[in-house]
């Protein structure tokens, strides 16, 4: 099984998954495989697995090889979502309707595909396939990083003072989903990936959704906010309560400076790292150097 989750942003779609493969011996590998057609890449296709990987893994390269056929200067959106649907009614006539052991067959996908500058997120149930209007998990976790992402989507401004969307914002949730998720169900695990489709067509898996350290902010928030309402319901006054929220906003400060201390070291190291190399590469060669040195001409 698996954690796969799609995220879509203001500029675009995050896919991400975890890459722990549980068959008879326990391995990491990709879970996310994106696709461009075409010379002139007028379409693009990222599908991301949960379930059984060989069969998974098999049923896209059928949808794959559907997709290819059409002519994307003039096919539209929903046709590709139909032959996505219908290489997965002719894959499971075939390998999975047969085959008596269905629990070792089972597996579901998310799909993400750009169009001539549209974009629509898909998920699959056996053999339908349907939008995802905003974000979607699938897989052992689903349960739990959905929780966690509503909770974040819901934290959203609304209406015409909404705040931009970012790849930053869609990160760092679905970072600490993945997260929360490998550390409580044992049937997911090894690293979190990520994968970026963007609203012009870029597709990468350059992103850094970490943030201080790494995953570790939400929770210290979280355990300090945990505290301070422990100690709210035992106030016997309005003022223990004053003075018990007092030391919350003390701790959250705090809990901010370290994190504004790390990005100030890492930024140091990466000042240190940079300049010794650029001073090797500008300092003038030696006269010592200048007299071995063969004379190289055109």
């Amino acid at each position: 099984m698996t954690i796969a989750a799609c995220l879509k942003f203001d500029d675009g779609v995050l896919f991400c998954a975890d890459t722990k493969i549980t068959t008879d011996i326990k391995t990491n590998q990709t879970k996310i495989f994106p696709n461009a057609y075409g010379g002139d890449s007028y379409c693009a296709t990222v599908f991301v697995i949960a379930g059984s990987v060989p069969y998974a893994r098999a049923s896209i390269l059928e949808c794959e090889n559907r997709i290819a056929k059409l002519d994307f200067l003039t096919v539209p959106m929903e046709e590709i979502r139909r032959e996505i649907e219908i290489a997965l009614v002719d894959f499971y006539q075939k390998h999975i309707y047969p085959n008596p052991d269905k629990y070792a067959t089972e597996f579901r996908l998310l799909a993400g595909v750009w169009l001539r500058g549209e974009m629509q997120m898909f998920s699959s149930y056996m053999t339908t396939v349907t939008p995802v209007p905003d974000y979607e998990c699938i897989g052992a976790g689903a349960y739990l990083a959905k929780y966690w992402i509503r909770k974040f989507f819901s934290s959203e401004e609304r209406g015409p003072h909404r705040e931009p969307r970012t790849l930053e914002d869609v990160g760092l949730i679905s970072a600490y989903a993945l997260k929360s998720v490998m550390e409580y169900d044992e049937s997911c695990g090894g690293e979190a990936e990520f994968l970026v489709m963007r609203a012009n067509g870029e597709i990468g898996f350059d992103v850094d959704a970490r943030i201080y350290p790494c995953e570790q902010l939400p929770d210290r928030f979280l355990n300090s906010m945990w505290r301070t309402l422990r100690k709210l319901v035992r106030a016997d006054n309005a003022i223990d309560a004053d003075l018990i929220i007092y030391d919350f906003e003390v701790n959250v400060r705090e809990i901010g400076k370290v994190r504004m201390d790390w990005i100030e070291m890492l930024n140091s190291s990466l000042k240190k790292s940079i300049e010794p190399a650029h001073s090797a590469a500008v300092a003038p060669e030696s006269t010592a150097e200048k007299k071995d040195s063969p004379e190289i001409s055109a």
